[in-house]
Protein backbone atom coordinates (compact mmCIF):
# COMPACT_ATOMS: atom_id res chain seq x y z
CA UNK A 1 0.00 0.00 0.00
CA UNK A 2 2.80 2.41 1.06
CA UNK A 3 4.17 1.50 -2.70
CA UNK A 4 1.25 2.84 -4.32
CA UNK A 5 1.03 5.70 -2.13
CA UNK A 6 4.90 6.51 -2.98
CA UNK A 7 4.21 5.95 -6.59
CA UNK A 8 1.22 8.72 -7.02
CA UNK A 9 2.83 11.05 -5.30
CA UNK A 10 5.71 10.91 -7.48
CA UNK A 11 3.19 10.56 -10.62
CA UNK A 12 1.25 13.71 -9.04
CA UNK A 13 4.44 15.77 -8.05
CA UNK A 14 5.90 14.55 -11.69
CA UNK A 15 2.88 15.87 -13.60
CA UNK A 16 2.79 19.60 -11.51
CA UNK A 17 6.33 20.05 -12.77
CA UNK A 18 6.21 19.31 -16.28
CA UNK A 19 2.72 21.80 -16.78
CA UNK A 20 3.23 24.98 -17.64
CA UNK A 21 2.31 27.72 -15.25
CA UNK A 22 -0.65 29.65 -16.25
CA UNK A 23 1.74 32.57 -16.75
CA UNK A 24 3.44 30.93 -19.49
CA UNK A 25 -0.04 29.36 -21.18
CA UNK A 26 -2.77 32.59 -20.95
CA UNK A 27 -0.02 35.98 -19.72
CA UNK A 28 -3.00 38.24 -20.09
CA UNK A 29 -5.31 35.97 -17.61
CA UNK A 30 -3.05 36.38 -14.94
CA UNK A 31 -1.08 39.08 -13.80
CA UNK A 32 1.82 38.14 -11.72
CA UNK A 33 3.53 34.89 -11.40
CA UNK A 34 6.64 35.06 -10.06
CA UNK A 35 7.42 31.11 -9.42
CA UNK A 36 8.67 30.47 -13.17
CA UNK A 37 10.40 33.56 -13.31
CA UNK A 38 13.90 34.05 -11.95
CA UNK A 39 13.94 37.76 -12.47
CA UNK A 40 17.03 37.74 -14.40
CA UNK A 41 17.20 41.48 -15.50
CA UNK A 42 14.84 42.93 -13.82
CA UNK A 43 17.32 44.63 -11.02
CA UNK A 44 15.84 42.54 -8.67
CA UNK A 45 18.37 39.03 -8.83
CA UNK A 46 20.89 39.60 -5.33
CA UNK A 47 24.60 40.00 -5.49
CA UNK A 48 27.04 39.00 -2.95
CA UNK A 49 27.31 42.88 -2.90
CA UNK A 50 23.83 44.24 -3.11
CA UNK A 51 20.88 44.23 -5.52
CA UNK A 52 21.82 44.50 -9.65
CA UNK A 53 20.17 47.75 -10.73
CA UNK A 54 19.23 47.14 -14.19
CA UNK A 55 19.85 49.64 -16.91
CA UNK A 56 21.73 51.87 -14.57
CA UNK A 57 25.42 51.31 -15.87
CA UNK A 58 27.74 53.91 -16.09
CA UNK A 59 29.55 55.13 -19.99
CA UNK A 60 33.04 54.17 -20.14
CA UNK A 61 33.47 56.81 -22.74
CA UNK A 62 31.49 58.74 -25.00
CA UNK A 63 31.06 57.06 -28.58
CA UNK A 64 31.77 59.97 -31.19
CA UNK A 65 30.52 58.34 -34.95
CA UNK A 66 32.15 60.53 -37.01
CA UNK A 67 34.60 63.67 -36.61
CA UNK A 68 31.27 65.96 -37.86
CA UNK A 69 30.16 64.91 -34.58
CA UNK A 70 33.53 65.92 -33.19
CA UNK A 71 33.27 69.38 -34.55
CA UNK A 72 30.07 69.68 -33.67
CA UNK A 73 30.95 69.35 -30.28
CA UNK A 74 33.51 71.52 -30.12
CA UNK A 75 32.00 73.95 -32.14
CA UNK A 76 29.72 73.76 -29.01
CA UNK A 77 32.46 74.25 -26.64
CA UNK A 78 33.85 76.89 -28.11
CA UNK A 79 30.32 78.84 -27.95
CA UNK A 80 30.26 78.41 -24.77
CA UNK A 81 31.16 82.35 -23.55
CA UNK A 82 28.56 83.26 -26.43
CA UNK A 83 25.58 81.46 -24.90
CA UNK A 84 26.48 82.92 -21.29
CA UNK A 85 26.49 85.65 -22.59
CA UNK A 86 23.31 85.40 -23.97
CA UNK A 87 21.84 83.87 -21.01
CA UNK A 88 23.46 86.63 -18.62
CA UNK A 89 23.35 90.01 -20.20
CA UNK A 90 26.64 91.52 -18.13
CA UNK A 91 28.61 88.54 -19.70
CA UNK A 92 28.14 89.74 -23.19
CA UNK A 93 31.44 90.24 -25.38
CA UNK A 94 33.43 89.75 -21.62
CA UNK A 95 35.01 86.08 -21.75
CA UNK A 96 36.40 86.57 -18.30
CA UNK A 97 33.02 87.57 -17.07
CA UNK A 98 31.71 84.46 -18.75
CA UNK A 99 34.49 82.34 -17.09
CA UNK A 100 33.91 83.89 -13.84
CA UNK A 101 30.16 83.28 -14.19
CA UNK A 102 30.51 79.57 -14.79
CA UNK A 103 32.52 79.21 -11.93
CA UNK A 104 29.52 80.60 -9.86
CA UNK A 105 26.79 78.44 -11.28
CA UNK A 106 28.85 75.43 -10.80
CA UNK A 107 29.50 76.63 -6.82
CA UNK A 108 25.78 76.94 -7.13
CA UNK A 109 24.93 73.73 -8.37
CA UNK A 110 27.79 72.05 -5.75
CA UNK A 111 26.07 73.69 -3.34
CA UNK A 112 29.77 75.03 -2.05
CA UNK A 113 30.54 78.60 -1.00
CA UNK A 114 32.89 80.59 -2.82
CA UNK A 115 35.73 83.23 -1.85
CA UNK A 116 37.45 85.01 -4.01
CA UNK A 117 40.72 83.51 -3.49
CA UNK A 118 39.16 79.89 -4.77
CA UNK A 119 37.57 81.75 -8.01
CA UNK A 120 40.95 83.36 -8.89
CA UNK A 121 42.76 79.84 -8.14
CA UNK A 122 40.16 78.12 -10.25
CA UNK A 123 39.96 80.94 -13.39
CA UNK A 124 43.65 81.50 -13.36
CA UNK A 125 42.70 84.90 -13.98
CA UNK A 126 44.63 87.99 -12.06
CA UNK A 127 43.36 88.85 -8.35
CA UNK A 128 42.57 92.40 -8.93
CA UNK A 129 40.14 91.48 -12.34
CA UNK A 130 38.36 88.95 -10.54
CA UNK A 131 37.54 91.07 -7.79
CA UNK A 132 36.50 94.01 -10.18
CA UNK A 133 34.03 91.58 -12.42
CA UNK A 134 32.92 90.38 -9.53
CA UNK A 135 31.75 94.01 -7.85
CA UNK A 136 30.33 94.17 -11.61
CA UNK A 137 28.14 91.13 -11.05
CA UNK A 138 27.36 92.38 -7.24
CA UNK A 139 25.90 95.35 -8.79
CA UNK A 140 23.94 94.05 -11.44
CA UNK A 141 22.45 91.60 -8.41
CA UNK A 142 23.41 88.28 -9.45
CA UNK A 143 25.89 87.44 -6.80
CA UNK A 144 26.43 89.11 -2.94
CA UNK A 145 30.02 90.22 -1.81
CA UNK A 146 30.82 90.19 1.33
CA UNK A 147 32.72 92.92 2.94
CA UNK A 148 36.00 91.03 4.03
CA UNK A 149 36.29 89.25 7.08
CA UNK A 150 38.27 90.38 10.37
CA UNK A 151 39.13 86.48 11.03
CA UNK A 152 39.83 85.04 7.74
CA UNK A 153 40.88 88.05 5.42
CA UNK A 154 38.46 86.31 2.40
CA UNK A 155 35.97 88.05 0.61
CA UNK A 156 32.64 85.65 0.11
CA UNK A 157 30.66 85.34 -2.66
CA UNK A 158 27.41 84.19 -2.41
CA UNK A 159 25.01 83.59 -5.72
CA UNK A 160 22.03 84.64 -5.89
CA UNK A 161 18.04 83.20 -7.23
CA UNK A 162 18.58 85.50 -10.12
CA UNK A 163 21.96 83.80 -11.24
CA UNK A 164 20.60 80.37 -10.22
CA UNK A 165 17.53 81.28 -12.94
CA UNK A 166 20.60 82.47 -15.22
CA UNK A 167 22.35 79.12 -15.02
CA UNK A 168 19.46 77.30 -15.60
CA UNK A 169 19.01 79.08 -18.56
CA UNK A 170 22.50 78.36 -19.67
CA UNK A 171 22.57 74.55 -18.70
CA UNK A 172 19.04 74.25 -20.59
CA UNK A 173 20.56 75.46 -23.61
CA UNK A 174 23.83 73.48 -23.72
CA UNK A 175 22.34 70.17 -22.55
CA UNK A 176 19.68 70.81 -25.89
CA UNK A 177 22.96 71.66 -28.10
CA UNK A 178 24.48 68.73 -27.10
CA UNK A 179 21.42 66.33 -27.51
CA UNK A 180 21.03 68.22 -30.87
CA UNK A 181 24.42 67.35 -32.23
CA UNK A 182 24.83 63.94 -30.86
CA UNK A 183 21.09 62.86 -32.53
CA UNK A 184 21.06 64.61 -35.63
CA UNK A 185 22.57 61.33 -37.28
Amino acid sequence: MRNKLVGTALVVFGLVNAVPSLAAVNPVAVPVDYVDDDLTGSGMELRENGVKQAQRRHAVRLRLLSDNDRVALLRIVDDIPAVVGECIPECADDPAMAALSIQLIRALYEGTTLTVELITARSTLPPELVLSKLEQLDASGLVRLSPKSNRHDTHWVLPTAMLRACGDDVLDRLYYAFTQALNRS
